[in-house]
Parts: structure tokens; sequence; C-alpha cells
């Protein structure tokens, strides 16, 4: 096995890290002039913020955990760069094959390129991680402070596309998209370096974003959406595919939305469909309940959470929500605690230590939002949300995404990295504006 990377701050690696910084920062800032005067400080804010915060992620991932899979997930990289040069036709197998025990030592033990860490390898989700890393390897001189600095890169430009679609709707403050879609502490944290987390923070932005202008009819190519949200789509499906279910369930929720606010001066169209739509749900709960309790993915989150709150191997803080029959009934239970775990736990107490921080602090912040949302015109808010699409994909997504997080996780440190990806749209709905209300169809129109 190869040494995972002992010197990525040395002094070459630190100035590779300043210097991709800064050129990267020039292809990221071609676009700044194009924009209005007072979205340039939040934009500059979104790029080196992320920056910043995938240097502390690597520094404490390097020198407090000694490595964990943000360096094993380079290594594997570049092992698989060195096998490019070795044997090309290898790296091509590697690269298009799920991998391999029976190759492992074919392919990497016979040549000098030191081999990827095992438990990285044998498990594909986080094989194709360094898979995708390997790729951006040979750009960054196989530097893994470069390579996280690329990943942060790309972050802030999803980032930005997103912040975009929210802005044209007029329903937030300006300073409330830019902190919820980029600059939440945590979510930059866990989502901007060398992680699983931000491949598919990515592919959800990207799927989405493409998805809402394409089904709003927003000015652009439909078949380059098409192709990116497949894309993404198949790189979602080869890390996270659980995700890939609750976007499906969103855009479900979304597109009878879109229908219903067609007929909205149609009172008779327009509450039928709204009858057809509880009536469905329903339907689907009561004929698919018991197949999603007795499903794979539940009875795996079963094992799993089971392992984490039994197992002394994990470390770090566990949680329980209280469940301890996965069956329909106990999802029943446990969805309400679940969501609240998925949103708004670790809580400020439970998140004392350097990881968790950014999480305990922000579970303040989202929990006074959530007061202020219900205080003060809470039917108008409601009304709001429901009559725009964005915003019923963003609740939607984000209490599925919180239930499934917050039941199968056990352990904070596993929490609150796979809760990132909803907060940025859980906090679009906490923050909308209540003085605002508009028809999202006539907003695009006129825009």
């Amino acid at each position: 096995m190869i040494e995972h990377s002992d010197t990525p701050f040395s002094l070459v690696n630190v100035f590779l890290f300043f210097l991709f910084t800064f050129i990267l920062y020039s292809f990221y800032s071609s676009k700044k002039n194009l924009l209005d005067k007072s979205l340039i400080k939040y934009y500059n804010y979104n790029y080196f913020l992320k920056v910043i915060l995938v240097l502390i992620f690597a520094s404490y991932y390097f020198f407090s955990v000694g490595g964990g899979d943000t360096v094993a997930y380079w290594d594997g990289a570049i092992c698989l760069n060195n096998l490019f040069w070795e044997s090309p036709s290898s790296f091509f197998k590697e690269m298009f094959n799920p991998p391999n025990v029976n190759f492992y030592w074919q392919h990497f033990g016979v040549y000098h390129t030191g081999l990827p860490p095992g438990w990285i390898y044998r498990e594909p989700e986080s094989w194709f991680i360094s898979k995708i890393c390997s790729i951006i390897s040979f750009f960054t001189f196989k530097s893994y402070l470069a390579g996280s600095v690329f990943f942060a890169f790309l972050m802030a430009k999803a980032s930005w596309r997103l912040f975009e679609l929210v802005n044209r709707f007029n329903l937030h403050e300006k300073k409330h998209i830019a902190f919820a879609v980029l600059l939440i502490p945590s979510v930059g944290f866990w989502c901007s370096g060398v992680t699983k987390d931000t491949v598919v923070l990515l592919c959800i932005i990207y799927i989405n974003v493409n998805f809402l202008e394409w089904i709003l009819k927003i000015p652009g190519n439909n078949r380059k959406r098409v192709l990116f949200i497949l894309f993404y789509g198949f790189l979602l499906f080869h890390i996270r595919d659980f995700m890939l279910s609750v976007i499906g369930v969103a855009f479900g929720v979304v597109l009878m939305a879109r229908l219903a606010n067609k007929y909205r001066n149609k009172l008779f169209q327009f509450y039928s469909l709204r009858l057809m739509t509880i009536v469905l749900g329903f339907f689907v709960f009561a004929t698919q309940g018991n197949k999603l309790a007795e499903s794979e993915q539940i009875k795996q989150a079963e094992v799993t959470a089971n392992d984490f709150a039994s197992n002394n191997t994990y470390e770090g803080a566990r949680y329980s929500i209280g469940v301890e029959n996965f069956s329909t009934s106990g999802l029943i239970i446990g969805f309400l605690p679940s969501v609240i775990a998925g949103v708004y736990r670790p809580f400020i107490w439970e998140g004392l230590t350097p990881s968790l921080i950014f999480n305990g602090m922000e579970s303040v912040y989202f929990l006074y939002l959530t007061w202020l949302f219900f205080r003060k015109d809470f039917f108008r808010k409601v009304n709001i949300v429901r009559k725009n699409e964005l915003l019923v994909f963003a609740f939607v997504f984000s209490v599925l995404l919180a239930f499934m997080v917050g039941l199968t996780s056990g352990l904070f440190g596993v929490l609150v990295r796979f809760k990132a990806p909803l907060l940025s749209f859980f906090l679009l709905v906490l923050t909308v504006n209540d003085k605002t209300e508009v028809d999202t169809i006539k907003v695009i129109e006129e825009k």
C-alpha cells in the first residue's frame, strides 16, 4: 500500500495550494463583470470561504485524525494515476469496471504504482470517488491540497448556479439566499474538499437546477439540461443511490404542484388535482408502506443503525431516535424524531467538538428561524411555499432526506455529513420573504 500523503503540507504542496487558488479564481471570476454590483461580494465570498474551509478540513483530517477517508480517496487516485503511465489498458479497465479483488494485485501489484487503501478499493462507492479524483490528479500534479482547491472551485460554481436560480423568484432577501446557498459553514466544511459528500452535493445541485430550469421554461438549451441530469444522475447512482429516490419523489410532487398552478384560476380543476395528489399519497403509503419497511435499503439501515449503536469500534458521539423496530409502525413513530435529528441535531450542547462545532452553532440558528417561521405570518408563508415549485421541491426534498439520514446515521459524525445537502434547501423554506407573494410563472416570463 502506498504511504498516504505524508507531505500534503510540504512547501511544494502549500505553494501549489495557493497557486491553484488564484489560477482557478481567475477562471471563476471571468463571469464577475456580468453580475450586478450588489452580488459581487457574495460571488467572491462564495469562492474564498470554500477555499478556506477546505484548508481547515484538510488540516483537521491530516493533523488530528491522521488521514481518514479524504486522504485515502486521494491515495487511491494517485495509484490510478501511476497505473495510467505504467499500463494504460489496466488503467481503463479499472476506470470502467467495478472493483474486483481478483485483479487488485494483477493491476497494481506488478507495477510500481503502490496499492490503493483496501477499504476504499473494496467499496464500489468509495472507489468511484478515487476514480473521479484520479482525473483531477492529472491536472493538479498529484497534490492533495491542489485537488482540494479544484473541488472547492467546482462546488463554488455549482452553488452559484443554484443562487442564480433562487434569485430569479424574488422570494428572499439576497443576504438570506447567499447564506443558505453559498455560506453555510458546515456545508462548506463537509462538501467542498476531497470527500464523497462534495460530489453528492454537486450532483444534487446540478440535477435540481437543470430540472427546475427545464420545467419552468427558463430560456436555455433543454437538450443540454437533460444530458446534465443524466450525467449527474449516473454519478449519484454510483455514489449514493438512495438520493435518487429522494429526488425522484420530490420531483413528482413538484410536477403535481406545477400542474395545479396552471389551473389555479379554475377552482374545480385545481382542487381536483389537489385531492388527487392527497389520495395518491395515501394510496402509495398504504400499498407501499410494508414494502418500504421490508426493502433492502431499510433492512440495511436497521443493521447499520444497530451496528453503530452497539459496536464500540466506531468512534464518535452517538444518538438515538428511540426506534428499535423498523416496521411500518416503527417508521411512522420515528418519522418526526428522525426529521428533527436530520435538520437540527447535533444541538449546541451535542456539538462542542472541533468537527461538530459548526453544526452545533447552526442548530441554534435553525431553531430560531423555525420559531420565526411559525410566529409571524405562518399561513401566508405556507401559501407562498406551496405556490412556488422551487420551494415545494426544497421542502419535500429536505424533509425526506432528513428522515432518511436521521433514521439511519446513529453517529453524529455520519449524520452531519449525510445531512449537509439538505440544509440549504430547508433554509430557503424558512427564510422565504413573508412580504412578497408572486406567481412563479409570471416571474419567469418577466425575466
